[in-house]
């Protein structure tokens, strides 16, 4: 086969990657790439610690046995891949929470296969919900939580209650209503403060309440 005969590398790296990948953009007009069937999305310009697209496609390429690309030719191929996908339908990103159909609110529990919580008015499950509907945007915040367990009777609030050491059973309410409050897909995260005497657990208490909803990598911030 001659040279002209050759299918141009960005034409492979592009085929290739419109038939894994699902391009779409965000009101502010950043693309962003989500792999079939899978509800994580990452901007396809991203450098940052969790990974960019232009990786994720290189290790697809060399795995599938399609080749090894140079920078040139992945560059070009990411720049018509973005032009084409500002013309896609927009839609939102989340972290951590998000809105869903039916009125359910969705929790990503940072888990590499996509499961996730899907909470609605009779109750939650445990699911891996369609890209369409909920599209996950994850940072290196973005801690992994534990599947969750049913049929639990609510012990689980009582032994963490037990550990927080909080004063009176209103400061307690509180803090679960706290909890609660994160789950709100439509309003920001609330912000606690924890008071009490030195030695008191305030701490401990607080890094327990923040870790249940952005897992062991989660920490406490100082008061602005």
């Amino acid at each position: 086969m001659s040279e002209d005969e050759k299918t141009p590398a960005r034409q492979i790296i592009t085929d290739y990657a419109q038939s894994h990948f699902r391009y779409f953009r965000t009101a502010d007009g950043t693309v962003y790439a989500q792999r079939n069937g899978h509800p994580v999305a990452r901007p396809i310009r991203s450098q940052g610690t969790t990974g960019s697209h232009r990786q994720e496609l290189m290790v697809g390429l060399f795995r599938d046995g399609i080749g090894v690309f140079n920078g040139t030719a992945m560059k070009e191929a990411l720049d018509l891949i973005e032009a084409l996908a500002l013309t896609e339908d927009v839609q939102p990103v989340h972290i951590r929470v998000a809105p869903g159909f039916d009125g359910a609110t969705w929790l990503d529990l940072g888990r590499s296969d996509g499961q996730s919580v899907r909470i609605h008015p009779t109750g939650w499950d445990i699911r891996t919900p369609d890209p369409r509907e909920v599209c996950w945007r994850r940072t290196q915040l973005t801690g992994q939580l534990p599947l969750p367990a049913k049929d639990t009777n609510g012990k689980g609030i009582d032994l963490l209650m037990r550990l927080c050491n909080f004063a009176t059973a209103e400061t307690e309410c509180l803090a679960i209503a706290w909890l609660i409050g994160c789950l709100g897909p439509s309003v920001p995260v609330p912000a606690p403060f924890l008071t009490g005497p030195q030695g008191a657990g305030k701490s401990t208490g607080g890094r327990m309440l923040v870790r249940i909803i952005e897992g062991m990598t989660g920490d406490l911030r100082r008061a602005p």
